[in-house]
């Protein structure tokens, strides 16, 4: 296994796991490392199963031991608009073509990208399949600004994290040029 690609996987299930220790609201790695692995995961499939197994592990935790009061019986899986974000955040350093070598400011447009596109479909699912607000335009929009408190720790969480993920993988690429040419 390639030294990035081991790095790369560590950094992925890393984040997932922080979401199992107390954190301010959304204040996560999770769409930072969706992001990261669209921009470096090789083979492309990776960019989709590693942030997938991570946020699909760290359900399992969460909704079956630290929130099992809240469901009945066991949970396979989490809230389905999270994996649909999480899924559109994989595919949008794909979409969007921005590459191992892209500039910081790709990188956070990117970002910033996947920040709003997680938040309109993360609400979005749960406005149409949680029965927490009418089917309706006023309740699609009383949903969104219920998910704006989020919003922040969201943006600051991807920031910060993505940002620590993405000079990590340079550093561990720049690594592996630095021993292939030695």
């Amino acid at each position: 296994m390639r030294p990035s690609l081991f790095v790369l996987i560590s950094l992925v299930f890393a984040g997932f796991a922080s979401r199992l220790i107390p954190h301010a609201w959304n204040f996560t790695p999770v769409i930072a490392m969706a992001l990261v692995a669209g921009v470096y995961a090789r083979p492309r499939w990776l960019a989709f199963a590693l942030p997938f197994a991570g946020m699909w592990l760290s359900d399992l935790v969460l909704n079956n031991l630290v929130y099992a009061q809240y469901y009945e019986g066991f949970r396979l899986f989490g809230d389905a608009g999270a994996y649909l974000g999480i899924a559109a955040c994989a595919a949008l350093p794909l979409l969007a073509k921005t590459r191992l070598t892209a500039s910081w400011a790709k990188l956070l447009g990117t970002g910033a990208a996947g920040v709003v596109l997680f938040y309109l479909i993360s609400n979005a699912m749960t406005w149409a399949t949680a029965g927490l607000y009418p089917l309706t335009p006023a309740g699609l929009l009383a949903c969104y600004v219920a998910g704006l408190p989020f919003l922040s720790g969201t943006a600051l969480g991807t920031l910060v994290f993505g940002g620590a993920g993405v000079a990590v993988m340079r550093g561990v690429q720049a690594r592996e040029v630095a021993l292939v040419g030695a």
